[in-house]
C-alpha cells in the first residue's frame, strides 16, 4: 500500500519547515510507503527554495511548480494528478490541517471508506470566517441537488479509484468539495479541532472566498435561474394588480395616476432587478465560454522529483 499526501502551498515559508517535521514524523509511524506532494502554487517568497532543499534530502518529497498562480483548487487538482498512491489525502500547508489527524483518516479507509472527510468540530478563525463557513454550507446545501458535507474542507482521503474518477472531470472552476460529494461511493467522517493558522496571514482573501462560493453555488444547482424566472413573474403580477389598482383609485378618487416618487421607486427597483438578474446570467455564460476554449487548467514550470 503507498499513501500520498498532496499539499497546495501559496507563500508558506513561515509554515513549511514545521509542517515538514510533523508529516514526517506521522508518516514514519505508518507502515506504508509514502510520498509528499508539494504544488508550489507561484509563491513570490523562498518557498520554492525551501521546497528543493527539502527533496534533497527526502525523495520521499516531490513538487511541482506552477508557471503563475492559478488559485487553490487548481494547484490541488495538479498534484492529484500526478499523486500514485492507493490512498491520497489532501490538506493545506498552513497546519491548520494537522498532520496527526493523518491515522485517523487511515482507520476509517481501512474499515472499507473510499472517501473520507475530516470535519471541523471546532475551529480557532475569526468571529467573521466562522460565521462566513456557516452561512456559505448552509446556503449551499438549501441550493444544491447533492447533498455535501456540512463544515469540511479539502482535508480528506480518497482511494485511488475516486481519484482517478475525479481526474476525468475537466472543469475549468472545479469545486472539488462539491464533485468529491457528488460522486458517490462509500463516504465517512472524522472530525477534529482546527487549528489556528502556525505563521503567515491566510491566503484566502474576501475576493478569493466569493469566487469559491460562486464556484461551488454555480456548478451544482441552476436555482439562481430559477429564482430569476420567479421573481419575474412575482414583479409582473405586482405591476399588473399595482396598475388595475391606482386605475381603480385614479376613477373612484379622481386623482392622477401615479407620483414622481412612485416612479422613481419602480424605476431603482425594477433597475436592480434586472441588473442582479443579468449578474447572475452573466456568470454562467462567462463558465460556459471558458468551459468551451478548451485551455489547460494549469501549465508546470518546474518539477522536482518527479
Amino acid at each position: 500500500m503507498k499513501l500520498s499526501i498532496v499539499i497546495p502551498v501559496y507563500n508558506e515559508e513561515e509554515n513549511l519547515a514545521e509542517l515538514y517535521r510533523r508529516l514526517s514524523a506521522v508518516l514514519t509511524a505508518l507502515p506504508y510507503l509514502s510520498e509528499i506532494i508539494f504544488v508550489n502554487d507561484a509563491s513570490s517568497d523562498t518557498t520554492s527554495s525551501i521546497l528543493k532543499k527539502f527533496a534533497a534530502n527526502d525523495k520521499r518529497i516531490k513538487a511541482l511548480t506552477l508557471s503563475r498562480n492559478f488559485g487553490h483548487q487548481i494547484a490541488l487538482t495538479a498534484g492529484l494528478d500526478i499523486a500514485e498512491g492507493d490512498m491520497i489525502i489532501s490538506m493545506d500547508g498552513d497546519l491548520q490541517d494537522q498532520p496527526e489527524v493523518v491515522p485517523m483518516l487511515i482507520e476509517k479507509f481501512n474499515q472499507g471508506f473510499d472517501i473520507v472527510y475530516a470535519r471541523r468540530r471546532t475551529r480557532r478563525d475569526t468571529l467573521f470566517k466562522k460565521c462566513a463557513a456557516f452561512v456559505f454550507y448552509r446556503m449551499l446545501n438549501g441550493l444544491s441537488e447533492i447533498p455535501i458535507p456540512a463544515d469540511v474542507g479539502d482535508f480528506r482521503l480518497m482511494s485511488r479509484q475516486v481519484k482517478q474518477e475525479l481526474m476525468r472531470f475537466k472543469e475549468q472552476s472545479p469545486f472539488l468539495r462539491g464533485l468529491v460529494s457528488w460522486m458517490g461511493f462509500h463516504q465517512a467522517t472524522i472530525e477534529f479541532d482546527r487549528d489556528k493558522r502556525f505563521a503567515g496571514t491566510p491566503k484566502y482573501s474576501m475576493k478569493k472566498l466569493i469566487t469559491l462560493a460562486v464556484d461551488g453555488v454555480m456548478s451544482f444547482t441552476a436555482k439562481p435561474l430559477w429564482a430569476i424566472f420567479v421573481a419575474g413573474l412575482t414583479l409582473f403580477l405586482i405591476g399588473f394588480i399595482g396598475g388595475v389598482g391606482l386605475v381603480v383609485q385614479s376613477v373612484i378618487y379622481e386623482s392622477s395616476l401615479v407620483t414622481i416618487e412612485l416612479i422613481l421607486s419602480a424605476i431603482f427597483f425594477l433597475g436592480g432587478i434586472l441588473l442582479f438578474a443579468l449578474g447572475i446570467i452573466g456568470i454562467y455564460i462567462a463558465r460556459i465560454s471558458s468551459q468551451s476554449q478548451g485551455r489547460p487548467r494549469y501549465i508546470i514550470r518546474e518539477k522536482i522529483n518527479l
